[in-house]
This record gives structure tokens, C-alpha cells and sequence, in this order.
């Protein structure tokens, strides 16, 4: 049986449960001030629609009103399931989320890199150092070549 990989948004005020479990299994982190504003991605393996299937990874996509910034973090996949493309479908997911949104850029914290896996990860995905802001990466939305998932 061939299992499909989906994505599913969690917007804000919706249950955060089942995210929280996973962020909590990859990066030892709860729930924060940010979840309140925020959209997360819950991405499984699914045999079918019918299929509840098996969480294999989170992400968070956060918006600063004031900069106008959309900022990603928590995205991570169980250790188990890494090196399958399941990060980048999850990276590319929230991109799609912020190209619908009108911005032309996106953008993740340095101090919330903190592996080479990680950092090598962004780095494939068009990440640079941020001009506007040394705290920052940045990667132009249209790097992303995003399309329908």
C-alpha cells in the first residue's frame, strides 16, 4: 500500500493538541504566546481519506504585524522519518500559506536553528542572511516555485 503524505493547517483558536504532542516529541517545546496568533501544519502519512494516518512531523507559521514578517519555526520531523522530503513539503506548505497572503518574502530566526542538520536544511531551501535584519534568515517566496499541494 502506497501512503500519501498531507498536510493539515491548524488555524488559530482551533485544538492545538496533537501539534502540541509532536513539537513537544522534536523539540522538547509547549505551547507559547505565539500559538495564539499562529497557524500550524501537522504533516502524516495517509493510506486513504479515510485514513487518520501517522503524524510524522510540525510547523509553525507566525505573522509580525508591525514588520510585516512572516516567520517559520517549529518545523521539524520525527527523527524516524527524516530524509524523505517530508520537511521540505512541510516548509513549502507554510510558503504557499504566506505567497496567499501577498508577501514576497519569508523568514526564520538564526537562534532557532540549532542543528547543522538544520542549518543545512535551510540552506538547501533558498534561506540567506536576512538584509533588513541580522537576527533573521530569509528566502524569497518565489525561490519556492510553490504549486497545489
Amino acid at each position: 500500500m502506497e501512503l500519501m503524505i498531507h498536510g493539515k493547517y491548524i488555524n488559530q483558536g482551533e485544538d492545538l493538541s496533537e501539534v502540541l504532542k509532536v513539537r513537544q516529541e522534536i523539540f522538547s517545546a509547549a505551547q507559547d504566546e505565539k500559538d495564539l496568533e499562529a497557524i500550524n501544519i501537522l504533516v502524516s502519512l495517509i493510506a486513504d481519506a479515510k485514513d487518520e494516518g501517522t503524524v510524522v512531523g510540525c510547523g509553525r507559521l507566525n505573522f509580525d504585524m508591525e514588520a510585516f514578517r512572516f516567520s517559520i519555526d517549529y518545523l521539524g520531523i520525527k527523527e524516524e522519518f527524516r530524509h524523505n522530503g517530508y520537511g521540505e513539503f512541510a516548509l513549502r506548505t507554510l510558503v504557499d500559506k504566506v505567497n496567499q497572503c501577498g508577501a514576497d518574502k519569508v523568514f526564520v530566526e538564526k537562534d532557532l536553528i540549532r542543528t547543522e542538520e538544520a542549518a543545512s536544511f535551510f540552506e538547501k531551501m533558498f534561506f540567506t542572511q536576512c538584509e533588513e535584519d541580522e537576527r533573521f534568515l530569509s528566502a524569497k517566496i518565489d525561490s519556492f516555485h510553490t504549486c497545489c499541494h
